[in-house]
């Protein structure tokens, strides 16, 4: 899996201030896509060991400044499950909800991945239901066939 840049302080994603960790990668091209550029799978860094110890690092820095962590892209799920759930392991140092934005619905995504995340946005971008003013969960989302999931409640 492949780390493309990050965004701080992000009040639009979640309930709270999001820490959001994009990666690359999308075989999804939804007409319309707000983020193309990330598309390339082959672009980016490798989210190795000496990677995520620099994250981890800077994020601990910043931990007091976030109440969320987002994982969204591109599309996450196009990556293999292990690096999504390695992904998942790492992140729960910070003992903070887990959002994952996903273009797939609940029915396709696999188990293991539903349960290591508190919330996950699914549906992917339709232009012909974007909706402006539409909120699920208190987050607003441009397309209204998409929905923000909540673990116990939802799956």
């Amino acid at each position: 899996m492949n780390y493309y840049g990050k965004r701080e302080g992000v009040l639009a994603s979640t309930n709270g201030i999001a820490f959001e960790i994009y990666v690359v990668g999308c075989e999804g091209y939804c007409k319309g896509c707000h983020s193309p550029h990330l598309w390339d799978k082959n672009q980016g860094v490798l989210m190795d060991e000496e990677f995520y110890n620099s994250l981890i690092s800077y994020m601990k820095e910043k931990e007091w400044q976030f109440d969320n962590i987002v994982l969204l892209g591109g599309e996450p799920l196009d990556n293999p499950k292990k690096k999504i759930l390695e992904f998942v392991e790492k992140m729960k140092i910070f003992n903070k909800p887990l959002w994952l934005y996903t273009h797939f619905e609940l029915n396709e995504i696999d188990e293991d991945i539903k349960q290591s995340f508190d919330y996950i946005k699914t549906g992917k971008y339709n232009e012909n239901l974007r909706n402006d003013n539409y909120i699920s969960r208190g987050v607003g989302l441009i397309s209204t066939n998409q929905k923000i999931n909540k673990r116990g409640e939802d799956y």
